[in-house]
């Protein structure tokens, strides 16, 4: 994609899920994503470096970016139980995504640490055995 304003032009590219993560980790998200995006910069045909764009040139960026791909903005509005007052709340996908792996890989290593210190069975063993099954010997285990 390119962005043309005021003598600038900037070729990018849309972001993707470990686009996003790196930027997440970095001191500052906005120009560790730009920079990570940023296909080439030029002003008046000079290239430029991520870090020299204008701020109007990095606004279009991101207009451009959101139009894209309209969908990857997810806002929705939450009522306030008490009141019922709607708020917007942003639903960060990429971030929601982690989050719910890693607690899903602590869990299976959480049922591999309890099975193999009830039963002396390996890792491989007690992860060749079906999730219903490793959770039947887990209520086993909770029930001795």
């Amino acid at each position: 994609m390119r962005v043309q304003e005021g003598g600038w032009d900037a070729e990018f590219r849309l972001p993707s899920v470990a686009d996003l993560h790196a930027a997440a980790r970095a001191a500052d998200p906005r120009a560790a994503l730009l920079a990570r995006c940023l296909v080439s910069a030029a002003h008046h045909g000079t290239a430029v470096p991520a870090a020299e764009l204008p701020a109007p040139v990095q606004r279009r960026i991101a207009e451009a970016v959101e139009a894209a791909d309209p969908g990857a903005d997810l806002t929705l509005n939450v009522a306030c139980p008490e009141c019922g007052a709607a708020t917007r709340a942003e639903l960060d996908i990429a971030s929601y995504l982690w989050t719910e792996l890693d607690s899903w890989a602590r869990d299976v290593l959480l049922d591999v640490h309890l099975l193999a210190t009830a039963y002396g069975w390996s890792e491989p063993e007690i992860l060749a055995l079906s999730p219903l099954r490793r959770r039947y010997y887990l209520e086993l285990c909770a029930d001795a």
